[in-house]
């Protein structure tokens, strides 16, 4: 299993770490993660629906792999901190979009 997260998400947590009070961080450990852990064949296979990836070819899987998973709830909570993107796969779709309108967009432009 994979715990992902968005350089974004990343330094907005780093933000309201500072942002918050002292004796609700002084000391503290932080577990921050986007909250929905994913296998190498799942990212791999929401990587492919992205236009930039999508003539690439999966690889074999072989059985096993770890089954960690991390639970940030209480980082989030204490930081009132929520990532941008919910998941790998949720990240995949909006940059998706947005790759294909910036393609449209210069099409239009160099056209």
């Amino acid at each position: 299993m994979l715990n992902l997260l968005h350089y974004d998400d990343a330094a907005q947590a780093v933000v309201c770490a500072l942002q918050a009070e002292a004796e609700d961080v002084h000391g503290k450990r932080f577990l921050i993660v986007d909250g929905e852990p994913v296998t190498r064949r799942v990212m791999l296979e929401a990587a492919v629906k992205h236009p930039m990836y999508a003539q690439c070819m999966l690889p074999r899987f072989g059985e096993g792999g770890s089954n960690k998973k991390v639970d940030g709830s209480w980082s989030k909570k204490v930081l009132q901190w929520e990532p941008k993107y919910k998941s790998f796969q949720h990240f995949v779709e909006i940059d998706a979009a947005q790759h294909e309108a910036s393609l449209y967009r210069c099409f239009l432009v160099c056209a």
